[in-house]
């Protein structure tokens, strides 16, 4: 069964505050293969009326980029589909026959913009009309997040690709002046405290509801052999920056980090929900098989679907 820590209320499309207005925020961090987890989670709660105008603001991290993209342009159902074809497919692409397809982060942007399948093409200019804020997360060279509003960088797409620019399978991306990289390899992961504060002050009489939505990578649940992969690939791509190779070996324990904060008491103004898929339903960040993925995403939508509706 999914586990929804926190605040349940918050998952009904009708919650309202007795005694002041409450401001939504959605969080959704990183994951890699994993992302298609928070994707099919925003599937569902689309289905149930809770669409991105609900949140003034959204903030996502890496896969979370996409998944909140497609969400702001009312087309969540698209991107657990995006995951499930890119589990068909290698790392690196040929220069010729499939359009040109550099690397797998190139071939992902290609599907994104619409040049590959037209019905994956991501609606840029609803995603524009959309009142939800999107600020995406990103990391320099050197492990020091920024974040930037998706509506006003000249290319969304760039951006993207930056945000889920994991190397040395993809380079990172010039934005506003800066390279930016995935956001996973900063040293604060999805730090939104400061985003919070801010409406705090810009709505003080309101409350601020956070809700979380993330897959939870336990590392120690995998096979051995894929687990020393998984760090032999780490250590390979990045030996050249201690900065960015500390942050992505410390990405579990910031994961955790992030989880524990919904099992903290709730602050004055502040009210959490956090989301999060139980060890049977986990995809971890290297899934290739789509006919897993596809077996969890069910367990994720029927559990889901029972505990939303008994909010309701």
């Amino acid at each position: 069964m999914v586990e929804i820590l926190g605040d349940r209320s918050m998952l009904s499309a009708r919650a309202s505050s007795s005694h002041r207005d409450r401001v939504y925020v959605i969080v959704v961090p990183s994951g890699a293969k994993a992302g298609y987890i928070s994707a099919v989670i925003l599937h569902v709660l689309s289905w149930f009326g809770i669409r991105a105008e609900k949140f003034k603001l959204a903030v996502g991290t890496s896969a979370g980029s996409i998944n909140l993209l497609a969400f702001c342009a009312g087309q969540q159902e698209i991107t657990p589909d995006v995951y499930l074809h890119l589990a068909d497919k290698p790392w690196v692409f040929p220069t010729w026959g499939e359009g040109g397809w550099l690397t797998f982060h190139h071939y992902l942007m290609g599907i994104l913009r619409g040049e590959v399948f037209s019905e994956f093409r991501l609606d840029i200019d609803t995603f524009k009309q959309n009142p939800t804020r999107l600020l995406l997360a990103v990391s320099d060279l050197y492990g020091q997040i920024s974040y930037h509003d998706a509506k006003e960088v000249e290319d969304v797409f760039e951006l993207v690709h930056a945000c889920s620019a994991i190397l040395p399978f993809a380079f990172g991306r010039t934005i506003n002046g800066k390279m930016a990289i995935d956001g996973a390899y900063s040293h604060s992961h999805c730090e939104f405290a400061r985003v919070v504060r801010t409406l705090m002050r810009q709505h003080p009489e309101s409350e601020i509801c956070v809700l979380f939505v993330s897959n939870r990578p336990r590392i120690e649940h995998q096979h051995w052999l894929e687990y020393l992969a998984y760090r032999g690939g780490m250590f390979a791509s990045l030996w050249w920056s201690p900065w960015l190779l500390a942050s992505a070996l410390r990405l579990e324990i910031k994961v955790a980090k992030s989880e524990r904060t919904f099992h903290k008491p709730v602050r004055r103004r502040i009210r959490i929900c956090a989301i999060y898929p139980t060890k049977e339903e986990e995809v971890v960040p290297h899934e290739w098989r789509p006919d897993v993925m596809v077996a969890k995403g069910k367990q994720i939508t029927e559990s889901l679907c029972r505990k939303i509706d008994a909010v309701a």
